[in-house]
């Protein structure tokens, strides 16, 4: 009887932390599709074809670099929106409760990184869902470092990583939500390899769709292969031609420059060396051998992108400051 009582007694504490983690504190975190507070004629909203484009969270519709939400120029061209979803955005935008505006300019900039599925969530998909409960005890007990801080210090031999910059280097660098969340995957280290594919049986095979010669790991798809060697070092002396050099290697790759990351340069490195690590994976994807030629166009469309963007916000001085050194080269 002592032990049943014990065991509901930590379970009701379990589900009490539960709901104090899923109060969502931070504003950015918050879902915009059916959420109670967020309603337009007394209704909740969703948006199949936004959900699916990747607009869920509210850091998806907005800058927190000027603290404002993104106009629908800008958010049209992020998502490839539709030109007569402009209204629908005003409604959403002017739904969203005034005290959550307030407080989303006083959030971190590193705040939209914690999006990760909920507790609850979790437990309604889980068939072990005590298994999640016990784990979240002990969670609060004893705060240790992610799993994925500690294997990059580990493969790095690093144990100095600023941890704080390289998660809001992909915020400060890029304006592009897809680059953002590609980063933060790789981050966490949650990029699809074949060796990770074939080990939950959706490959046949873990070699090298490039190289065809050795097991896929991150390390070897976005490093070691000779084919992806290639593009760096063709990148890289495209940089010495900029009078902006690099030293590439694989810790700066993985998670970019941690050192002066507001200035305008080494925001804009940065942007290059996630843009080529989205690339690589994109000519994975697309069953395509990585090229240089074609990265430098691809960079090109996005510089454009950006462009357009900064002429919408009266903000082109600063691209210009940003890309002026590399556009001669591209």
């Amino acid at each position: 009887m002592f032990k049943e009582n014990t065991f509901l007694k930590e379970s009701m504490q379990a589900w009490v932390k539960i709901k104090d983690n899923n109060n969502n504190k931070n504003i950015c975190n918050k879902v915009i599709w059916n959420n109670k507070s967020i309603l337009i004629k007394g209704k909740p909203i969703f948006k199949k074809l936004w959900f699916e484009k990747g607009i869920k969270h509210i850091s998806d519709i907005y800058d927190f670099r000027t603290k404002e939400f993104y106009k629908f120029e800008d958010l049209k061209e992020l998502y490839n929106l539709n030109e007569n979803d402009n209204f629908f955005y005003n409604q959403v935008r002017s739904c969203i409760p005034t005290t959550w505006k307030h407080q989303l300019k006083l959030e971190n900039i590193n705040d939209a990184t914690q999006q990760n599925e909920t507790l609850i969530q979790k437990l309604l998909k889980a068939n072990r869902p005590n298994k999640i409960l016990y784990n979240e005890q002990l969670k609060h007990q004893k705060h240790n470092k992610p799993k994925s801080q500690e294997k990059w210090e580990n493969d790095l031999n690093n144990r100095e990583i600023n941890w704080k910059d390289v998660y809001t280097n992909m915020y400060y660098s890029t304006i592009d939500n897809t680059l953002r969340h590609f980063q933060y995957k790789f981050i966490h280290r949650i990029i699809p390899t074949n060796k990770s594919l074939m080990k939950y049986n959706i490959k046949s095979s873990n070699i090298c769709d490039f190289c065809n010669m050795h097991v896929e790991t991150v390390k070897h798809l976005f490093w070691e292969c000779n084919q992806v060697q290639h593009l760096w070092n063709n990148i890289s002396k495209w940089l010495e031609n900029t009078n902006h050099s690099l030293n590439i290697n694989y810790q700066t790759i993985s998670l970019g420059i941690t050192e002066n990351t507001q200035h305008m340069i080494v925001q804009a490195k940065n942007y290059i060396i996630t843009l080529a690590k989205y690339y690589i994976f994109q000519t994975k994807n697309n069953k395509e051998k990585p090229t240089f030629s074609h990265f430098k166009n691809k960079l090109k469309q996005k510089i454009n992108i950006e462009k357009e963007i900064a002429k919408n916000r009266d903000k082109l001085e600063i691209h210009n400051m940003k890309w002026r050194p590399f556009l001669d080269q591209i």
